[in-house]
């Protein structure tokens, strides 16, 4: 079954963005590296939840990379592995010893097993970061996302995630 032509470019697009998004982290200074796990509620078309390991890597001028992955649960019923696919990038706001991101990118829904389907789509959000302990912090992100269906049809979501993430220093 070939591949729809705005599937394979939006599968395109956010290769190239996960490969940009790399190569700008590697090339830049690093002030800090933050990396944990997050539980995401999605509300919109539909309910999911979605549990997440995400990594941002922030240079010294404050912008940075932002990417995660994540699997829905929930489908692992009906034999399904949905992977959430977010790649972007992040501007860090310094508020007292918090930190404030502005982030966004593309982003992928992706079935394997049962259910076999790309849906790739756009995001765009705030997270903070806020310090617990030397190197642990509360993350709390909310987002806004929308995929793109085959058929001419959009999902739209609003996400809210919570997590713990450790933050390191370069």
């Amino acid at each position: 079954m070939p591949i729809p032509r705005l599937v394979r470019l939006s599968c395109e697009l956010l290769l190239a963005l996960l490969v940009s998004t790399g190569a700008a982290s590697m090339c830049a200074a690093q002030a800090a590296v933050f990396q944990g796990a997050s539980v995401e509620r999605f509300q919109g078309v539909g309910r999911l939840t979605v549990v997440s390991f995400r990594r941002t890597n922030l240079a010294a001028v404050g912008y940075g990379s932002d990417i995660a992955l994540g699997f829905a649960p929930d489908y692992l019923g009906i034999r399904t592995l949905l992977l959430d696919l977010d790649a972007g990038f992040a501007y860090s706001v310094p508020v007292g010893p918090a930190k404030l991101l502005l982030k966004g990118g593309g982003t992928a829904l992706v079935g394997i097993g049962a259910l076999r389907d790309i849906y790739p789509g756009l995001q765009a959000g705030v997270a903070a970061i806020v310090p617990l302990e030397q190197r642990c912090a509360l993350r709390l992100d909310l987002g806004r996302r929308v995929y793109l269906v085959p058929g001419d049809d959009v999902y739209r979501f609003w996400s809210v995630g919570i997590g713990l993430t450790v933050s390191r220093p370069h």
